[in-house]
């Protein structure tokens, strides 16, 4: 480490004048104090170099979300919006750089960089999961399919994940453009007919199939249950 290196030069440094006959007693007092707070600095630096050798990552993300890290990856891949080839290599890179971070021949600036990696790629996984998620409700809540300038007012009125700026924004800093998110999401969107004034027509995968499900169910239940209703409300199956 840089810094352990030039305190040794300054503590060798301190030493040797210590040893000399001639100093009088004022600089050697001052010379005691200066050797003692340079071999302070240098064991709180080394002390903290070995603990995060040992703890993996710290400062950057808190111990306990580094513990929790791959338990809360694989809780949230259960949920469909959290299922998408993106995602799953965000997580692929993300448990390739937790395991290399446990490793104690990690030198330090190596490890900066992955720590630094590690906190990106988490952020933007939150963001997709977040905006995936804000998409999905806002189609749904339209019949299942939107024009593409009307969901990007709606982004631009609702906040991001963090709260800081527009969720359009967070989707920009993602993907650049709400058309590139929207088609890097393919499992959940599809991208129709474009219209001059209102963009591209935007529905979700699946969603008239599960409709048409949903009113076959429906349809079902209220004939039973005029049947039943006829008959006093009991019948033989």
């Amino acid at each position: 480490h840089e810094r352990v290196k030039s305190l040794d030069v300054n503590i060798d440094v301190a030493k040797r004048k210590l040893r000399r006959e001639k100093l009088d007693q004022f600089k050697r007092s001052h010379m005691n104090k200066l050797l003692s707070s340079l071999l302070q600095k240098r064991e709180k630096i080394v002390n903290t170099a070995s603990k995060k050798k040992v703890d993996g990552v710290k400062g950057r993300l808190s111990e306990s979300e580094f513990e929790n890290m791959s338990r809360i990856i694989h809780q949230s891949s259960g949920d469909q919006l959290a299922k998408s080839r993106r995602l799953q290599k965000i997580d692929n890179n993300i448990d390739g750089l937790m395991k290399a971070l446990k490793s104690e021949t990690l030198d330090q600036s190596k490890r900066d960089i992955m720590e630094g990696d590690l906190v990106k790629l988490l952020e933007k996984r939150k963001s997709i999961i977040f905006l995936r998620s804000l998409l999905h409700s806002h189609l749904e809540s339209k019949g299942g399919e939107a024009w593409s300038r009307d969901i990007g007012i709606h982004l631009n009125k609702n906040l991001s994940s963090t709260g800081d700026q527009s969720a359009l924004s967070e989707l920009k800093e993602v993907s650049d453009s709400l058309l590139k998110f929207l088609a890097s999401e393919h499992d959940i969107f599809t991208l129709l007919e474009e219209n001059e004034e209102r963009g591209r027509l935007v529905q979700l995968r699946n969603f008239e199939e599960s409709n048409h499900y949903k009113n076959r169910q429906n349809y079902l239940r209220s004939l039973i249950h005029q049947y039943l209703m006829s008959k006093g409300g009991e019948a033989w199956s």
